[in-house]
Formats: structure tokens, C-alpha cells, sequence
């Protein structure tokens, strides 16, 4: 029996990816800080899967078996300051990401698109992140963080020299309540701004989430009720619109996922060996699934 030959795509590189932080802790309460890093962060398999699969009725897909990893520069300079129970931290950054990978698409024939996935040639983003950690009370703690930057991208997409840039923006507000020694309930909301793409861009991404939690055997034990993705019908959460657009095509697909998911779940402790042992993780992932 013949066995079967196949293509093989070899990326040998040597590199260094170093990492450089700095801490001062100045008389009147304030931490100055400042840091350095360069990491990779490698594609994901489905991205490179050479085989076209149906997406769905207007969508072909197909991998790129040469997509490259991204590499990714780092800077930021920043502060926090403690006055009690209370902290707030404020960090000026900037972050270069060379092969930066994009989903793109290109006309397959009159109703089909074709959708892949390539490296752009850089991004870059740079602004500024803040966050207040408040406990008033103690029953009661509040987080507030958000981050504010300008974002450019830009590369060759199908022979066509392309860039976007946009202002971004996120935040995330996490309230904790301590209802009784036992009981405690916790809101949390994320929110994404609209995003320039290299061929498009991103609409706004929300999503609110409530969970009440009853502790049991003496703290080793909990039920947990979770409210997640809120919407009520109100309001359009955990629902993301992405457009791509090029010379003879337009495209705009609205991902709309499960939202008022409400789930109640029971763990214990059984022992403390979770405190001890540490498991290696693997190089793949949760991101691949």
C-alpha cells in the first residue's frame, strides 16, 4: 500500500522575546511603574486547515497553510495609588504587532463568497488604560476600568494595499455584594467599541452578566445561579455585526449568540490540593474549541 504523500510547510525562526519591568514606590503612597515585553502568539489550526469547507450558504472557507504567527512589542508606563481599602491605577501604552492575522474575503462567484485568513503587514495601537478599585463598605465593592486608544492596521490583502483606523474604546464595570455572611451577588458588564478591520470593520460587542451565590458546609461548598448575556429583548447583547468590503463585493453578517442563559451549578472543596499543584497548560489551548 502506497502511503500518501503530502505537502510540507516548515517556519524555523530564532528569536528573542524579552521582558523588562521596573517598580518604584514613591513616600507619598504611589507605585511608579514600567515594562517591556515581546511575546509571539501563534495561529490557530482551524486558521490553516487547507481544506474548503462550507461556512455556510453564501460562504466558502479555506485556511492559509503559510500564515505566519504574530509578533508583539509591548510599552507601558504607569501608576497606582492605594488611599485605604481603595486603589487607582492609570497606564499610558503602546503595542506594534507585526503579521497581525485578518480574516478577509474575495468573490467566489456571483452569490458565494470566498473567506480566508492572511497576515496584514503591522498593526499598531496606542492610549490609555484606567481603572478604580472601590470598597465603600464592607459588604459592598466596585471595579470601573477602561481603556482608550488609537488603532491602525495595514497590509497587501489580495493585492491591494489596504489600512483602517479607528479611535477605540472598552470597559468593564464589576459590582460584589456581601448580602450576608453566606450570600453574595455579583454584576458585571463588558463593553467593546466599534473597531476598524483591514477590510472593514467590527460593530460594538456588550455583554451584562448576574450571578447569586450561597455558600454551604462551611465555605466548602456553593451553588451558584448565573444569569448570563442579559438582554430581555431589550437590548442587543452578546450579538457582534462584522462588514468586509472590496472592489466588487459587500458583506455584512450579524453573529448573534445565546443570550438570558441561566445555569446553576454546585462545587466543593475537597481538599486544598488545588493550591498546590500547578498544571502545564497546553501550547494549543482553549482557543482552538
Amino acid at each position: 500500500m502506497e502511503e500518501a504523500k503530502g505537502d510540507n510547510y516548515a517556519y524555523k525562526q530564532w528569536d528573542l522575546f524579552p521582558t523588562f519591568s521596573a517598580l518604584y514606590k514613591a513616600e507619598n503612597g504611589y507605585e511608579w511603574k514600567a515594562a517591556y515585553s515581546r511575546r509571539i502568539e501563534r495561529t490557530k489550526t482551524s486558521m490553516m486547515n487547507p481544506f474548503m469547507a462550507r461556512r455556510h450558504s453564501e460562504v466558502l472557507e479555506e485556511g492559509d497553510t503559510e500564515l505566519r504567527p504574530e509578533f508583539i512589542d509591548a510599552v507601558e508606563v504607569g501608576f497606582v495609588k492605594s488611599f485605604g481599602k481603595n486603589s487607582l491605577f492609570a497606564n499610558a501604552f503602546y503595542r506594534h504587532t507585526a503579521n497581525p492575522i485578518s480574516r478577509v474575503n474575495s468573490v467566489y462567484n456571483d452569490i458565494i463568497l470566498y473567506r480566508t485568513y492572511t497576515n496584514a503587514k503591522a498593526s499598531d495601537a496606542y492610549g490609555l488604560e484606567a481603572g478604580l478599585d472601590l470598597n465603600p463598605v464592607k459588604w459592598w465593592k466596585l471595579y470601573f476600568g477602561g481603556t482608550l486608544y488609537q488603532y491602525a492596521v495595514k497590509g497587501n490583502i489580495f493585492d491591494e494595499e489596504l489600512k483602517g483606523n479607528s479611535l477605540n474604546y472598552s470597559f468593564n464595570i464589576n459590582t460584589h455584594f456581601k448580602i450576608t455572611p453566606t450570600w453574595t451577588t455579583e454584576l458585571n458588564f463588558n463593553y467593546l467599541s466599534r473597531t476598524e478591520t483591514v477590510q472593514g470593520e467590527d460593530t460594538q460587542l456588550f455583554v451584562p452578566n448576574l450571578s447569586v451565590r450561597k455558600s454551604v458546609f462551611n465555605n466548602r461548598g456553593a451553588f451558584t445561579l448565573q444569569w448570563a448575556s442579559i438582554s430581555m429583548g431589550l437590548w442587543d447583547a452578546n450579538q457582534q455585526r462584522l462588514t468586509t468590503r472590496g472592489r466588487d463585493f459587500y458583506a455584512s453578517t450579524n453573529y448573534i449568540n445565546e443570550v438570558d442563559k441561566i445555569s446553576l451549578s454546585f462545587s466543593y472543596k475537597i481538599n486544598e490540593l488545588g493550591k498546590v499543584l500547578k498544571f502545564s497548560k497546553s501550547e494549543f489551548g482553549e482557543k482552538e474549541f
